[in-house]
């Protein structure tokens, strides 16, 4: 066992840009093909994958895998490990089988809302907002996907009705911006178009155009970045303003309004 040490940044979370830390390069991610399995680390045949993955081998290996189905469903097996914070009673780390619904895993493993929900970030920086009204939906791949919510990290934020979604929009944004490697122009640009509209919108200047426009540099952002960080910088804002619909409309009718009345 072999342990490196670099100067760590959030694309090195990305494999092909890890492999580039670990050979002491710029963390660029790569193209691909070739992919990891065809030539990874050093140039050579590389199996990667993180700590929460290589933890469950030696279960397997003792149990076999019909042993780990008991947990889960037929496309998300097993268990998962979930991250609680935000506006929870208990927040904490919590090993829960796929499938509990977000509202079993706050009320019966994090000791239920402090306040009254707002939204729930799923997935960590680069994961999905869902509504309040989303709770009953079961933590599993197949049934986020119709949201474009993914499991992620299975970080779960929650916000309560006291928090503004729009200041953390915008820190959200700046983290991409700021942790953006900057290789291709889909994310270096267009995370700062989407700060920047964000800034508009918090500063009671943003219109409904703006807030169009946010959406589809965050669609152009999704699909055409180089690595899947990249791909899911934009995740927070479309996931919000698909899946949060009517706050969204909400905040920049108010904003537009306060603004021109301002002037008048």
């Amino acid at each position: 066992m072999e342990i490196r040490h670099n100067a760590g940044a959030y694309i090195c979370g990305e494999e092909t840009a890890l492999f580039e830390a670990i050979e002491g390069k710029r963390g660029y991610p790569r193209l691909k093909p070739p992919f990891p399995t065809q030539a990874g680390l050093f140039g050579k045949p590389t199996v990667i994958n993180n700590v929460e993955t290589l933890s469950v081998i030696p279960s397997l290996v003792l149990h076999g895998g019909e042993w780990f189905r008991q947990w889960g469903t037929s496309q998300s097996v097993g268990l998962k490990l979930f991250c609680l914070s935000g506006d929870v009673r208990r927040p904490g780390v919590v090993e829960a089988p796929y499938g509990v619904t977000l509202r079993e895993l706050i009320e019966r493993y994090g000791g239920g809302f402090d306040g009254a929900p707002q939204a729930i970030l799923v997935g960590g920086a680069a994961g999905g907002f869902l509504s309040a009204h989303s709770l009953d939906i079961p933590l599993t791949h197949e049934d986020l996907r119709h949201y474009n919510v993914p499991i992620g990290s299975g970080a779960i934020m929650v916000f309560n009705q006291s928090v503004d979604m729009w200041s953390v929009l915008e820190r959200l944004a700046h983290f991409f911006v700021h942790e953006s490697c900057g290789q291709c122009a889909p994310c270096r640009l267009g995370t700062k178009q989407i700060y920047d509209l964000l800034e508009k919108i918090n500063h009671g200047v943003g219109t409904f155009a703006d807030v169009r426009k946010m959406e589809e540099v965050g669609q152009v952002v999704n699909k055409s970045c180089l690595c899947g960080l990249g791909k899911s910088a934009a995740n927070p804002v479309v996931t919000f303003l698909h899946n949060i619909e009517t706050t969204a409309q909400q905040k920049t009718h108010q904003d537009v309004h306060a603004h021109r009345h301002a002037h008048d």
